[in-house]
């Protein structure tokens, strides 16, 4: 079996789209197609897609350990489109929640929405790194050795 078949398999009951919360302008802009840290040369995201900085923030989100519910969630992350590492790292952290265990495997849209709510908490701490990329490898570091990170 290879490794796209396999990865159907898997995300096969998860949503159609995964989302960011587009209530917030600041999070809006950082994603967008147009504007965002996807076309600012500036930007350590700079050519990558809203799946790198979605599972990013997530990683934020979960070092920090705080899930912030999406108050208007975007839709607009495409399920299919995520990468076989993408989904390894939404399954780990859904996983690695206290009251996970085999049966949540089954259940796509919970470990979507975990993961997303992670994200949701790391964006502004992912954003505000963003903002000065010089060093943002050192940023991340710090970041993985701290817990008082706000």
């Amino acid at each position: 079996m290879s490794s796209t078949s396999s990865k159907k398999i898997i995300t096969a009951n998860w949503p159609k789209n995964l989302s960011y919360d587009k209530s917030d302008p600041v999070i809006d802009a950082y994603f967008s197609n147009i504007g965002g840290a996807q076309k600012k040369e500036t930007s350590f995201f700079y050519k990558k897609t809203g799946f790198e900085i979605f599972i990013t923030a997530m990683g934020i989100g979960k070092q920090i350990g705080e899930k912030t519910k999406l108050k208007k969630p975007s839709q607009t992350l495409p399920t299919p489109n995520l990468q076989e590492e993408h989904v390894w790292a939404m399954i780990a952290v859904a996983m690695a929640e206290k009251n996970s265990d085999l049966n949540t495997l089954e259940n796509g849209k919970e470990i979507a929405k975990i993961c997303e709510e992670y994200a949701n908490t790391g964006i502004k701490t992912l954003i505000a790194m963003d903002s000065t990329p010089d060093g943002i490898e050192e940023k991340f570091e710090s970041l993985l050795r701290r817990k008082d990170i706000l």
